[in-house]
Formats: structure tokens, C-alpha cells, sequence
């Protein structure tokens, strides 16, 4: 999913990370395996079924969770059940926790306190809708992004021609 890849790699490289955490399926851990050494691989959790995760923590308290297979890019303005995603002690998690149940645990917990819409799920639909809301998500929220880094160069082209040359 090259879009997805070239947007998570754009949030590291203008220095956005500041956590991130791992979670394979068993597939993609077998394949590793097979292919790296024990040291050349990196701490992850394992996911029950064939789906891989990753999670970022962004400035400002925000949260990001994108997947594969399907899985919708999940963006929260608070971590809710503190002590289960980032817990690196806990080493296997259901795919339903990471697709549905994080965002109703964040929703329960009226963790949607300091904006109207606290949280993004949203589907990758179109070269640049998805990004676009994430994007403005997170500007909203104070933090500067340069979008020239988190698109293809197709794409950014389209971006700039849908919002306007000041992006």
C-alpha cells in the first residue's frame, strides 16, 4: 500500500513520531523469520489474524493506528485503555481490538473532550480524501505537517490542485 507507506513515512521524516509500536500477523512474522535474523528483526506484538499494524503517537496527544487488509486509518486525540496498546510487556493482541474495539473504549471513556469530533475512521477511498482528512486533522490541532512529504509526487500534484496552491 504505497500511499499509506509514503504517508507514515512522511509524519517520521519531518520528526512527528514520537512513539510507534508494531503489530504483525503471523503471516508477516513468519515471514521474517524465514528471512532476517532474531536481531535484525524489531520488537512487536502479534496480532491474531492477517492483518499488520502499526501505531503512532504524534505530537499534541494524538494517536494514529493504520493496517493493512482493509483496515481503516484510526486517528484519536487521546489514548484510550492507557495501559493496553503501549503496554510492550503484552505480546498478542485480537485484530478486533485494533479494528473496533480501541475507538469504542475511546468513545466509552469520553475521551472526545477537547474537540467536537476527536477522532478520525477513516476508509482509504480516492488518491487523496483520506490523507486530506488526516491531514487537516491534524493541522487543526497545531501541528505544522508538510504535505509535499506525506503524498506521491502524483498525488501531491492532485492535492495542491484540489486545496489550493498555499499547500
Amino acid at each position: 500500500f504505497p500511499p499509506r507507506k509514503k504517508f507514515m513515512e512522511g509524519l517520521l521524516s519531518q520528526g512527528l513520531v514520537k512513539r510507534s509500536r508494531l503489530f504483525l500477523s503471523k503471516d508477516a512474522v513468519e515471514h521474517l523469520k524465514v528471512r532476517y535474523r532474531n536481531d535484525q528483526i524489531p520488537e512487536y506484538a502479534e496480532v491474531d489474524q492477517k492483518t499488520s499494524i502499526i501505531y503512532l503517537e504524534l505530537p499534541q496527544d494524538i494517536h494514529l493506528l493504520e493496517g493493512t487488509h482493509s483496515f481503516k486509518i484510526k486517528v484519536l486525540d487521546d489514548l484510550p485503555d492507557k495501559k493496553s496498546l503501549i503496554d510492550y510487556s503484552r505480546k498478542k493482541y485480537r485484530d478486533s481490538y485494533l479494528r473496533f474495539h480501541w475507538i469504542q473504549h475511546y468513545l466509552r471513556e469520553g475521551k472526545s473532550r477537547r474537540y467536537e469530533s476527536g477522532h478520525l475512521d477513516l476508509t482509504h477511498t480516492g488518491p487523496i480524501s483520506w490523507q486530506s482528512r488526516v491531514i487537516e486533522y491534524l493541522r487543526d490541532r497545531g501541528i505544522q505537517v508538510s504535505a509535499s512529504e506525506l503524498f506521491t509526487k502524483d498525488h501531491y500534484m492532485l492535492y495542491k490542485d484540489r486545496m489550493g496552491s498555499r499547500f
